[in-house]
């Protein structure tokens, strides 16, 4: 079963190096993030369009800088998402310093930070 799935696998390999077009495609991303203002229920989004290899890449190292310097928003022990102990206004600031922009609206007008 491995040779056939190490065979498939070099085919579909060769068949996007034949199609490719050099470049890294572009993808869009919209986060929704609902939650209480003031015991009031709120309803924000982010959204934004760029080549996904940067984007994602700068995520990460952004996420993972913060994390190692002890950037967190909490002190207890256990699993969290990274927008439950990251400061997320810090991290968007950040991804704008090296380019990224976010938007909080789907037409893109009101960028964020």
């Amino acid at each position: 079963m491995f040779v056939i799935r190490h065979r498939f696998a070099r085919i579909i390999g060769l068949i996007e190096r034949l199609t490719s077009t050099g470049e890294p495609e572009v993808g869009a991303v919209r986060i929704d993030v609902w939650g209480d203002i003031a015991g009031k229920e709120v309803h924000h989004i982010a959204c934004g369009i760029g080549q996904m290899r940067e984007a994602t890449g700068l995520s990460l190292s952004i996420g993972a800088l913060m994390l190692a310097r002890g950037e967190l928003l909490t002190e207890e022990g256990g699993v969290y998402a990274p927008e439950a102990c990251l400061d997320p206004r810090e991290f968007i600031t950040r991804l704008g310093a090296k380019g990224v922009k976010a938007y909080e609206d789907l037409a893109m007008t009101r960028q964020i930070a």
